[in-house]
């Protein structure tokens, strides 16, 4: 119960996260105000990805992190092979995230693949401390 309530609410944060990036690089880069800013996501929605993408991406990340994040915080071991999947879907959610900025989705899916690994030193980093603290595994 506890791991399905934290899968939703970092499903949440993720969202917000997302729409404050968008809206910050609207209101900020760009320097539109904000009731242009609605005129411009409108306007340029034909050439960005499909929403449902971002969703069917968002929910296997979702998915694949609380796999990858229940059984630390529970005390056991995660697979490592998990964090193949994690690099995948990284890369391609934040290639989606880079085109809908109309910028090049390899640079996204770069930075993604930085973003899984460094996420992947901190799980490992975080497992490291509870076995050497609580003699997990």
């Amino acid at each position: 119960m506890i791991g399905l309530l934290m899968v939703a609410v970092i499903g949440l944060a993720i969202w917000y996260l997302i729409k404050l990036i968008i809206y910050c690089y609207y209101r900020f880069v760009s320097g539109m105000k904000p009731d242009e800013i609605q005129k411009q996501i409108t306007a340029t929605d034909a050439a960005k990805p499909k929403m449902i993408w971002f969703y069917i991406v968002g929910v296997c990340i979702v998915g694949v992190y609380s796999g990858i994040l229940i059984p630390v915080f529970a005390g056991k071991l995660f697979n490592p092979q998990a964090m193949v999947s994690a690099t995948i879907f990284d890369a391609i959610f934040f290639a989606l995230l880079w085109k809908r900025f109309k910028r090049s989705g390899w640079i996204g899916a770069i930075i993604g693949i930085a973003f899984a690994f460094v996420t992947a030193f901190l799980v490992g980093f975080f497992q490291g401390y509870l076995k050497a603290t609580h003699h997990v595994g």
